[in-house]
C-alpha cells in the first residue's frame, strides 16, 4: 500500500514517474493482498476500504496518463519535413525508445 501512496502524491505524472515493472510487480502484491489477507487482516474494515479506494483510484490516473501517452507521440518532424542524418538517427532512437515504452504500457494495461 506505501508504494500506490506514495506514487499518489505525485500532483501530476510525467514518463519518468511511470516505472512499468514496479507497477507490475506492485500490482500483484496488490492482489495477492486482497486475495490472501483482506479478510484475515486485524486492521478495520473501513480503513481496508479506504486503503483500496486510493489504490484503484491512482491505478484509473496511471492506466489514463498511459493510454494518453500511448496514443499522442511525441515526434517532431522539421518544418520543412525534411530532417538531416543527425535528426534522422535520433528520430529513429526516440521511435524505438516510444515503441518500448508503449510495449511496457500495454503490459501494464493488461
Amino acid at each position: 500500500m506505501a508504494f500506490f501512496d506514495d506514487i499518489a502524491e505525485i500532483p501530476t505524472f510525467v514518463a519518468k514517474d511511470i516505472d512499468v515493472e514496479h507497477f507490475i510487480i506492485n500490482i500483484t502484491n496488490l492482489r495477492c493482498w486482497v486475495k490472501h489477507f483482506y479478510d484475515k487482516s486485524p486492521i478495520p474494515e473501513l480503513t481496508r476500504i479506504k486503503a483500496m479506494q486510493r489504490c484503484m483510484n491512482l491505478l484509473i490516473r496511471v492506466l489514463k496518463f498511459v493510454w494518453r501517452e500511448y496514443y499522442n507521440p511525441t515526434a517532431e518532424i522539421s518544418k520543412n519535413g525534411k530532417t538531416n542524418d543527425d535528426e534522422q538517427k535520433a528520430q529513429k532512437a526516440r521511435a524505438e525508445s516510444e515503441v518500448k515504452l508503449k510495449l511496457d504500457y500495454m503490459e501494464l494495461i493488461r
